[in-house]
């Protein structure tokens, strides 16, 4: 059993995916086999951890290792996929929404456990193109913004499989090598000038969509990511590459204050919320080895928290009146403040990390920063009176709500709120996985 665990890690979620999308009329019948098959899942990750060794497999002559990196960072998306799924039974996010996110695990375990670097990247591209379909979700309005999307990773990806070939022929020198990872961390990251597809998908894209390809994809993306990175730790140290990822990080956060002030809709703020935590994202690139991952994986870890909170919100009726009403204004405004990285959030333990990154070579860029946060949060005060941002002719046909949506609304709050006031707990659990 050992020597094929890697093995049924790949397969097991594309037979789950097949069987979600024959059963994808039912709902919550779709929903239930994505729980089943992600809870298998994570209790073989959870059997290997308990096994000497790492166990690893040969496919087609490639050697797939369940190393301890790969171990924690598979069950923390085996996590966030099930809270998705969860999701997707109290409400509808996209018709084969538990197919894709079952379909992308396979690759994204692939690009975790493959040995050659090169056809794990390879693989990645295989998982963006799936994310890309879940975050079209069947609406020709995303169609633009999901392709944008999906370009961009792919452009970043084929500069990663340049570093990693010039690195492997012993060619890795000059100039060229830093600018490429540059271009690659801002590309795959989302950072700015390279943010361009994500107003659309917050205006367009089913929200619950959003948190399977920006908060759970991103995950293995760092982790293959920042492993280059620390390989060429001359390039990382480059004022170039530095000043670059710094620049970037400040100019995301003035951009994106400057649309939220402009925006009167849930949707549109969203697009300014997500701008900037992109931005932020890419400061975890400054720290070497395992600290910077540590940073990246608390960043996402609250980022899909927040997403999750802001697509139930979005989910419900924005005509409901009284408790219910109340508790979607709560969920979507303590979302995007969570988005925000502001205390009290679980967004705050990895916005603060990156903040210190900033401020350690540009004090003054973290007080901009901090600025921009204020004006963010003002904006996301103005909007929050107001009952719109739902995808045009989506409230109408939205159903009511009902006891366990609730329930698990307050569950969700419950974690969130958690994790805002300990915020240690979020950083331990992501230096842990880190190694």
């Amino acid at each position: 059993m050992e020597s094929r665990l890697p093995f049924v890690l790949l397969i097991l979620p594309w037979v789950a995916a097949v069987v979600a999308l024959v059963v994808g009329r039912w709902r919550r019948v779709a929903a239930a086999v994505g729980l089943v098959g992600v809870a298998a899942l994570a209790a073989l990750v959870v059997l290997a951890m308990s096994l000497p060794g790492d166990p690893t497999a040969t496919v087609f002559g490639r050697t797939l290792t369940l190393t301890p990196l790969a171990r924690g960072l598979l069950l923390l998306v085996y996590v966030l996929v099930g809270g998705l799924l969860v999701l997707h039974w109290f409400r509808p996010v996209s018709p084969s929404f538990a197919a894709s996110a079952l379909a992308a695990l396979s690759p994204l375990a692939a690009a975790l456990l493959i040995a050659p670097p090169g056809l794990a990247l390879a693989l990645l591209s295989v998982a963006l193109g799936l994310l890309a379909g879940a975050l079209y979700g069947g609406r020709s309005e995303a169609a633009g913004a999901a392709w944008r999307a999906f370009l961009l990773g792919v452009l970043g990806l084929l500069l990663l499989l340049w570093v990693a070939w010039a690195q492997a022929a012993g060619q890795a020198s000059g100039a060229a090598l830093p600018l490429a990872l540059l271009l690659a961390t801002l590309l795959l990251l989302g950072g700015f000038p390279f943010h361009v597809a994500l107003r659309g998908l917050a205006h367009w894209s089913p929200p619950g969509a959003l948190a399977l390809a920006l908060g759970m994809g991103p995950v293995v993306v760092v982790a293959l990511l920042f492993g280059l990175l620390d390989l060429a730790p001359t390039a990382r140290a480059a004022a170039e590459f530095q000043t670059a990822l710094r620049g970037s990080a400040v100019l995301s956060a003035l951009l994106a204050a400057f649309l939220m002030s402009r925006e009167r809709t849930w949707r549109g703020v969203l697009g300014g919320a997500l701008l900037l935590d992109a931005g932020g994202l890419t400061l975890a690139a400054l720290a070497p080895g395992a600290a910077g991952l540590a940073v990246a994986l608390a960043a996402l870890i609250g980022r899909t928290l927040s997403l999750l909170l802001i697509a139930l919100g979005l989910s419900w009726p924005a005509s409901d009146a009284g408790q219910a009403g109340r508790l979607r204004t709560v969920l979507l405004l303590y979302g995007c403040l969570s988005l925000l990285g502001l205390p009290l959030t679980p967004g705050f333990a990895g916005r603060w990390a990156q903040l210190s990154l900033l401020g350690a070579a540009w004090p003054w860029a973290a007080a901009v920063v901090l600025m921009a946060l204020g004006v963010a949060a003002w904006a996301l005060w103005r909007v929050s009176p107001s009952s719109e941002g739902d995808v045009a002719g989506e409230a109408g046909s939205l159903p009511a709500l009902q006891v366990g949506e609730r329930i698990a609304a307050l569950i969700l709050l419950g974690l969130a709120a958690l994790l805002g006031l300990f915020p240690g707990l979020l950083t331990a659990l992501a230096a842990r996985l880190a190694g």
